[in-house]
């Protein structure tokens, strides 16, 4: 009876093709893992570079607008619709509103007259920053009297 029951405990062995396969499902499936989270890793860096440049970008566009606002102010200060041209200074100009929060104009004035025309040279510089992210802008502009 002893030799009966150690006769029906015998195990049978695997078909060879298991025995080959044994352990190979673990490093399947490390490398998986690994290819998988150098594609996360390269996603998460393409996306911050990404909002990076669309926030650079979206400062870019403020800066030139607030230059451009500092020029086309001081145009309207020089050449007044109705009055007395005022005359070319460096004035500064206090931008409000929602559009120019964290921007500040910088505006250069300067005259030349030759054969009685007065040219008047406009340089305009619009800085923006938000964060450790910062653009600016430099619009010029020539106008004469005529």
């Amino acid at each position: 009876m002893y030799r009966e029951a150690q006769q029906s405990m015998t195990l049978v062995s695997p078909p060879v093709a298991w025995s080959r396969m044994s352990g190979f499902s673990l490093p399947a499936a490390m490398f998986i893992l690994v290819v998988l989270a150098l594609l996360a890793a390269a996603v998460y860096r393409t996306v911050a570079i990404s909002n990076s440049s669309v926030a650079l970008e979206m400062l870019s566009a403020r800066a030139f607008l607030a230059a451009e606002s500092g020029a086309q102010a001081t145009m309207m200060q020089l050449f007044p619709t109705n009055g007395a041209p005022a005359s070319c200074g460096m004035p500064s100009w206090n931008l409000t509103g929602s559009g120019f929060n964290n921007c500040t104009v910088q505006v250069r004035c300067n005259t030349t007259t030759a054969d009685s025309v007065t040219v008047y040279a406009i340089s305009s510089v619009g800085r923006c920053q938000a964060g450790d992210l910062q653009a600016s802008r430099t619009l010029e502009v020539l106008a004469n009297e005529s």
